[in-house]
Order: structure tokens, then C-alpha cells, then sequence
């Protein structure tokens, strides 16, 4: 069972078996694996596993058929049109459905989807331009782009499908009862600040090599440390030259209000969930309790990061939530969740910016904005027709807005 982070999973005994997790291997684990291996007194494990546990498992799962994988995603791109998507980011394009993605290897030419977005890009059934990304794990060594450069030679000149650099974790989640989420402080319930991922001195290589070769890296970072860390590596590759590569850190649940003016600093893309920027009783009973409340009312710092100079990218983390952008942009005006109660609304933004995040600026942080991204001579006929006007709608409206049709390359492909 996959929790709805992605970022848990729960095993049975025969499934722990299979991949060889018992309390002899949880003892020769690393302090900060084990942890990811939830274990009694004795080591032996109960099932539940966060991250790299999750990768254990899900390695020993049987790969989806070919297929069931095309009509699938002939069925994904054919619904993101409905919602009006011409494009994405698949942050893990080389990781196969049902698997884990945190734990590729350096010497590992791990394919995943890309083969299948090239099938569906010679079919003339890729309606939408992706950027893709690798996984890669989070502590490789700059020689892991040997190996990327490697798959992408053998993957230049699709139509619609690019892969444009690398995905990292930086860490988990914040949500108890994983708190893999990295802290610049600690967890009230445990003392402990989360777990880093990667090592600060070999990532910042890491980072300098993608930028020298013209790869953007797209960080997962939920944890303030995290967030810190990660900015540290951009700020040493921006110092050994100032390329265009657009660098972006997603999700940004908890950012240290000192390092708000360091996105622009480092030309750094804040890529927000905005959709999950509102208060509910899922926040409140999982995180609430165990962090301070200072950080609490500071989560998803939308407004501070704007007045700070940040370029704010609208993004969806689908399918662990919901990949309509239209009520993403509601909820970053309003703060305001299903419940009723508001998340700091002095961290909520106007509605142009909103706009600019889920276009121009997502454009920008797929390295497309050169082509897409704006209605204007020389750029892609790629656009939507909705159901009302989403400028002078109220939010509660604008967040059910209906697509009546999209055009993708001056084609409609989808129609209500």
C-alpha cells in the first residue's frame, strides 16, 4: 500500500521477505537508512517504510506490461488536455509506474517512461511537450552525468519530448509520522531535525556539473534546512558562472525567512504546490504539534518569496494532488480549504501572479519559454479555450473553471 505522498509505503511479511529486510539487515544499515525502516526494539521490521525503504520494497514489484503502460498513457495525456495542460514536467521520467524513485544508482542506466514517451511521440499521440527529468540518487557523484548523457544521445530529436537535466530529493516529508522532512531546528515529539539526503559538499559538485552542461536541477526540498542546503549548492555553481539554466527547488513547505532574497540571488525558480497552501485538519493533527509556530504559520510562503523577488512557478505534484491548475490558483489567492479555515492569508498572492506562475513562469522553469509560455507571434499555437473569465471571476468560480477546448501546435485535441 503506497501512501498518497509517494514518500510511504507499507509492506507485507512475504513482500519484506522477497527484498530481504529482516532485523539483520536493518542492523547493518546506516543510522540514518535505518530510520527509514520502521523497526521494534529488536530490529525486526513492522512494515511500514519512508523513502529509500520504500525503493527497497518496491523494487522487488512486478513492472507494469507494455500494454497496459501505452494505453495508460495514451489516457494521462488525453485527461492533462482536458484540464487544458500543453505541458509538463515529469520529474521522474527514467522511474517505471509502481516503482520507487529515490534510490537510482550512479552506474545504473535506468530508462522508465522515456522509451514510451518517444512510442507515443511517433504515433502522434504526445499532444503536450514534456521536459523530462532523471531521478538521480540523491548522493551521486558529478559522474552520474555520464551516464545521463549517455540515455539522452539516444533520445535527441523527439518530437514534443525533451530531457532537459535532473531530479533530487533533498529530503522527505514533514507529516507525522515519517517527519523525514530536513529541519533547520527539530520535531518537538522526537528531538530529531528529519534527514538530509544528500552530502553538502559532493552536491554542490553535483550541481556545478549539471549547470556546466547545461542541465537544470530540480530539487525536492520540504524542510527549511533543506531548502537552505539546497540554495547553498545553487549559490556555488551561480558563482563559477552565471548560465541561463533555469534551476528551480519545488514544493518549499518551510523556507527560513532568511533565505527568501537568496531565489533571486542565485536565479533560483520557486516551483509551488499552491494547491496545498490552505489550512486543514490533516495539517493540523500531522504537523501542527510537532514544529514551531513561527514555522508553522509560515508554510508555503508564497507572498514573502514574491516581495523578495522570487520567480514563482505553478506546479502540481501530480498525482499525489490534483493536476487542475484552475483550482490551484484559486486556493493561492484564497489560503482557504474545503474546511472553510485559511492558512496565513498574508502569504496568499494576486491573481496575475498566479497567472504568470501556472504560464510564462512554468514555461521558465521547463525550459520552454522561448517557445510557449505567452500568446504572441513566434511562440507555439498552444491554448485554451475556458468557460468563463477567470480574470473577474471570484476564486470559489475561477477554481471550477471548465475547459471547453485545446489547441496544442495550432490543433484542437481536445473538446468538451
Amino acid at each position: 500500500l503506497v501512501g498518497s505522498d509517494h514518500h510511504t509505503a507499507w509492506a507485507n511479511q512475504a513482500l519484506l521477505k522477497k527484498a530481504g529486510i529482516d532485523a539483520n539487515f536493518i542492523k547493518q544499515l546506516p543510522p540514518d537508512e535505518q530510520q527509514n525502516i520502521a523497526h521494534n526494539e529488536n530490529f525486526e521490521p513492522t512494515g511500514f517504510v519512508i523513502d529509500s525503504g520504500w525503493d527497497m520494497v518496491s523494487d522487488k514489484i512486478p513492472s507494469v506490461s507494455h500494454d497496459l503502460l501505452y494505453k495508460g498513457s495514451k489516457e494521462a495525456v488525453k485527461y492533462y488536455n482536458s484540464l487544458g495542460l500543453t505541458a509538463w514536467m515529469d520529474i521522474a521520467a527514467n522511474a517505471s509506474p509502481n516503482k520507487g524513485i529515490t534510490n537510482i544508482k550512479n552506474t545504473e542506466e535506468t530508462l522508465g517512461m522515456i522509451p514510451m514517451y518517444k512510442e507515443l511521440s511517433q504515433k502522434g499521440e504526445l499532444t503536450a511537450r514534456v521536459s523530462g527529468l532523471h531521478v538521480i540518487n540523491s548522493k551521486s557523484t558529478p559522474q552520474v552525468f555520464n551516464i545521463i548523457e549517455s540515455i539522452n544521445s539516444k533520445y535527441k530529436n523527439i518530437d514534443n519530448f525533451n530531457l532537459v537535466g535532473v531530479k533530487v530529493f533533498a529530503d522527505g516529508v514533514l507529516e507525522f509520522p515519517a517527519q523525514s522532512a530536513a529541519l533547520l531546528g527539530q520535531y518537538f515529539n522526537s528531538n530529531k531535525q528529519g534527514t538530509l539526503l544528500f552530502d553538502p559538499n559532493t552536491f554542490k559538485q553535483v550541481v556545478d556539473e549539471a549547470d556546466k552542461r547545461n542541465m537544470l536541477v530540480h530539487i525536492h526540498a520540504v524542510g527549511d534546512r533543506a531548502v537552505h542546503e539546497s540554495l547553498n549548492a545553487f549559490e556555488y555553481a551561480r558563482s563559477k558562472r552565471q548560465s541561463n539554466v533555469p534551476h528551480s527547488i519545488t514544493h518549499l513547505q518551510l523556507v527560513d525567512p532568511n533565505d527568501y532574497k537568496r531565489f533571486k540571488q542565485n536565479n533560483v525558480i520557486a516551483s509551488m504546490q499552491l494547491a496545498w497552501a490552505y489550512e486543514d485538519s490533516f495539517n493540523k493533527e500531522l504537523v501542527k504539534p510537532y514544529i514551531d509556530a513561527t514555522s508553522y504559520k509560515g508554510m508555503y510562503p508564497a507572498h514573502s518569496l514574491l516581495m523578495n523577488g522570487a520567480t514563482i512557478a505553478g506546479a502540481s505534484d501530480a498525482p499525489v494532488s490534483t493536476a487542475n491548475p484552475f483550482i490551484a490558483m484559486a486556493t493561492a489567492i484564497t489560503r482557504k480549504g474545503m474546511e472553510g479555515e485559511v492558512l496565513n492569508p498574508a502569504e496568499a498572492i494576486d491573481r496575475d501572479t498566479v497567472f504568470k506562475a501556472y504560464t510564462i513562469n512554468s514555461a521558465k522553469a521547463l525550459y520552454l519559454d522561448k517557445s510557449i509560455g505567452t500568446l504572441e507571434a513566434g511562440k507555439k499555437a498552444d491554448m485554451i479555450l475556458v468557460d468563463r473569465d477567470i480574470f473577474k471571476v471570484s476564486p470559489e468560480q475561477l477554481a471550477e473553471t471548465k475547459v471547453v477546448w485545446t489547441i496544442f501546435n495550432g490543433k484542437k485535441v481536445y473538446q468538451k
